[in-house]
This record gives structure tokens, C-alpha cells and sequence, in this order.
């Protein structure tokens, strides 16, 4: 008898087991972003994955390399299949990495193989004769003529412009240009010049 009850126990904690699944947690996919895009987010980057069932939680790493070293973001209490970025902690047109992996009552599954994305910004701006970017610097020739009680003068003269500055401040972006002349000037001349207007918005 003792032998039968010994054999009952042994069979029903057999059949417990096999009615655990004891599979690892499934490896969440990388959908958005990946590769060369743009990204108008006014308030921030859009990350998504595919959904793994069962699962409780999301990890999500974002690094400027592919071993995750220069770690940029983490969190491991994401209990969606998305989370937003904020811009202000990434570059302008910078190449970065990240990876996902889910939780279940079993634990932490393996990470996601890493994807990579280059954040870029879309703006409503003519570039044909005024290509923005961090760095870009520009010249050109500007014909002065004019006068004034005094005197009058008729000369050319070489403009530089270069985008020595950008930074987010609450979902608009703040450039600054350098210069090699007075935007204005005193006393107040005539004169004909080229005229640079730069204009750009955010798309959300």
C-alpha cells in the first residue's frame, strides 16, 4: 500500500509539471523605429514592438552603440507595446540602438537582437538654397548700393552663415546662427541686399 500511495504522489506531481510550461518567455520584435527615418514627434520618439502573450512587463534599452555600453535610456516597468522618447536626449541626425525584451510570471526573457535608427527631423523649409543642418554653413555675394547725406557707395561683399547651435525648449527647436555681418546697422542706409528668411515647424 505504501508503495501504491508513493506511486500516486509521484504521478501526480509528474502531471503537475507537465502541465507548466516551461518554455522561456517569447522575444518581443522591434517594429518602430528602425532604419534611416524621420521622426515629428512634438513630444517625443515613438517606440513600438510586437506583443508577446502573456507577458507583464517590457524592458526597453536605447544606447549610441551596439553593445549597449553608452547606455542613453532604460526602464524596465513598461506595461505597454510602446513608450515615447523624449527628443531633447538624443542628436540630430545621430545613429542609435535598442532592444526589448518581456516579462512573465516565469521572469525576464532574452533581449530582442539589436535595431538601429538615425534620428532625423522633417521641417516645412525650402532646402534647395538654404539646406539645414547642425554645422552647415553657407556664403554668398551681396551687392551694397546706396547713400546717405554724406557720401554714396557701390561695392560687393561676401556673407557667412553657419548653424553654430540647436536645442529642444518644451517641443520647438532653437537654432543659432553665427554670422560675419550686422543684421542691423546705424545710421540707417539704403541698400538692396539678398534677404535670408529661414522658416520651419515641427510636424506633428
Amino acid at each position: 500500500m505504501k508503495h501504491l500511495n508513493l506511486s500516486v504522489i509521484l504521478l501526480g506531481v509528474m502531471l503537475v509539471f507537465a502541465g507548466c510550461d516551461l518554455r522561456e518567455v517569447e522575444v518581443p520584435t522591434p517594429i518602430s523605429p528602425i532604419g534611416s527615418e524621420y521622426h515629428n514627434y512634438n513630444n517625443g520618439i515613438l517606440f513600438t514592438w510586437q506583443s508577446v502573450e502573456g507577458a507583464l512587463i517590457y524592458s526597453l534599452e536605447i544606447a549610441s552603440d551596439d553593445k549597449f555600453d553608452a547606455m542613453l535610456f532604460s526602464d524596465s516597468t513598461i506595461d505597454a507595446v510602446s513608450c515615447v522618447i523624449p527628443i531633447d536626449s538624443l542628436d540630430w541626425d545621430s545613429t542609435y540602438y535598442w532592444r526589448v525584451r518581456a516579462s512573465d510570471w516565469r521572469g525576464w526573457g532574452e533581449w530582442s537582437e539589436p535595431v538601429n535608427f538615425t534620428f532625423k527631423l522633417g521641417f516645412d523649409l525650402d532646402t534647395t538654397y538654404f539646406p539645414f543642418g547642425l554645422g552647415r554653413e553657407w556664403r554668398y555675394e551681396r551687392h551694397h548700393y546706396g547713400y546717405d547725406s554724406l557720401d554714396t557707395w557701390d561695392y560687393y561683399d561676401t556673407l557667412t552663415i553657419r548653424v553654430t547651435d540647436s536645442i529642444w525648449i518644451d517641443g520647438v527647436l532653437h537654432i543659432t546662427l553665427d554670422t560675419n555681418f550686422a543684421l542691423l546697422e546705424n545710421p540707417i542706409r539704403i541698400w538692396e541686399s539678398n534677404k535670408i528668411e529661414i522658416k520651419g515647424y515641427m510636424i506633428s
